[in-house]
């Protein structure tokens, strides 16, 4: 994290100093009593109300003020303005220093405060479960991306959830572990280590696939488990697992391990399950277990052997997964990505703003927003969330100019090679759109 105007983060010097590379100074003598510990840098809230009464004199239900102050930020002006006044004087009264010394230490120590402070038992804490994480991830590595996962998953709904996911993906493979598609028979509700190298993904990390839906199919399957799409089509509640269930479980793969392919199930679903509660209807009605004697049902189609193309099965596992696992991004889209002379979304954080890149991607997502001010109030343009071969992803703004242009060609599922200006803002970056230079379209499903 930086300072407002752009400047090192204290953390930057204490790593310094810590490391011998940088001297411990303090500016002013009367500050030591109360930075001496984290090596003449403000890092504790304590440390403000220490730094208040050693340097102005103040007792600490006064000192508490700076602390709430830093947390009001701009709701604050006033209190700050008034604080301010308080503190010069007091501090050129108590510690003898000049008015430009004690206002040198109000703008450059107390007030930035809040850009970077927090309370040194949550400091210690922070720091013992950074320990403890990092322990167990080099010495238990699938067990400990197995719960970062289940932990991910089970959040409720945000906006970073599904990319914080495909980065816990990320890592997992970098660190050897092979992530799995779901399995009717063998996936719980999570994501589950199986061996010591892999991790099998949760019914419930399906896009598509609802609690009361998991919940129904794994207390079937306690009793044994599923024999054949029929019988799982048969002993689940169809009021809970419908049609949408049904059709995110086979694109998903979760029925390959059934003999059946992804577009059978998926096409057929509702036929097999309507004959297949027929069938068992009859045999029950002359004496023998229905479950059993499932297992001699059969359902043909002349279609029924046949799967869906492999650009087909990626995207729908895209869509239900987030990622694709039978294939690569460039079986979607035909070699589009060549990777000559582009820069790969995951590099867009360490580049300098106003920088130009090219960039392969495909376009995730599309909202059209109009301008509130400016000379182009009132202009339509764009913004796109990206990926890319790597499954990084960013964010793209066409403004009016650009959109204009390209809109009609600019949609959800098509692959872009783009020239780009990269957009610092607010601390992030992001790109701006300058030209399009090819368009490749995947075969969606």
């Amino acid at each position: 994290q930086r300072g407002k105007n752009g400047e090192p983060a204290p953390r930057d010097t204490y790593i310094a100093r810590r490391d011998g590379k940088e001297k411990i100074t303090f500016k002013y003598e009367c500050l030591r009593p109360a930075l001496e510990d984290t090596l003449g840098i403000c890092v504790y809230e304590e440390q403000l109300l220490k730094l208040a009464n050693c340097v102005a004199g103040w007792d600490l239900n006064k000192a508490d003020g700076l602390r709430k102050l830093t947390k009001a930020k701009e709701k604050g002006k006033e209190l700050a303005i008034k604080l301010k006044e308080e503190f010069v004087e007091d501090a050129i009264k108590h510690s003898k220093l000049k008015n430009s010394e004690a206002a040198d230490i109000w703008e450059n120590i107390i007030f930035p405060f809040s850009r970077y402070g927090f309370n040194r038992a949550h400091g210690i804490l922070y720091s013992i479960n950074g320990y403890h994480t990092a322990y167990y991830k080099h010495y238990f590595p699938v067990a400990f991306m197995c719960a970062v996962l289940q932990a991910e998953t089970d959040k409720a709904s945000s906006p970073s959830k599904d990319s914080n996911i495909r980065e816990y993906k990320k890592e997992s493979k970098r660190l050897g572990i092979n992530i799995v598609t779901p399995d009717i028979n063998k996936s719980f509700a999570s994501f589950a280590v199986t061996n010591n190298n892999t991790i099998i993904t949760g019914i419930e990390a399906i896009k598509g696939v609802g609690a009361a839906a998991v919940k129904n199919i794994l207390e079937t399957r306690e009793k044994y488990s599923f024999k054949s799409f029929a019988d799982f089509l048969y002993r689940t509640k169809s009021s809970v697992v419908k049609k949408d269930v049904i059709q995110a479980l086979a694109q998903a793969g979760c029925f390959d391990s059934l003999n059946i392919t992804r577009k059978a199930a998926f096409t057929y679903y509702a036929d097999i399950r309507t004959k297949a509660n027929k069938f068992a209807s009859s045999v029950e009605n002359i004496g023998f277990s229905d479950w059993n004697k499932l297992d001699d049902f059969k359902f043909e189609k002349p279609d029924m052997l046949e799967e869906w193309s492999v650009q087909n099965i990626l995207q729908a596992e895209m869509d239900t997964l987030g990622e694709y696992v039978s294939g690569t991004i460039n079986d979607l889209y035909g070699g589009f990505f060549t990777g000559n002379g582009t820069t790969t979304l995951s590099k867009l954080k360490t580049l300098p703003d106003g920088f130009t890149i090219k960039i392969e991607t495909v376009i995730a997502d599309v909202k059209q927003e109009k301008l509130k001010n400016g000379k182009n109030k009132g202009r339509a343009y764009a913004r796109f969330t990206l990926t890319d071969v790597n499954n990084d992803s960013a964010q793209l703004t066409a403004w009016p100019e650009q959109w204009v242009k390209y809109k009609d060609t600019l949609v959800v599922g098509k692959a872009i090679r783009a020239v780009c200006r990269v957009n610092n803002w607010n601390g992030s970056n992001t790109l701006v759109l300058d030209r399009v230079e090819n368009i490749g379209v995947g075969n969606a499903l």
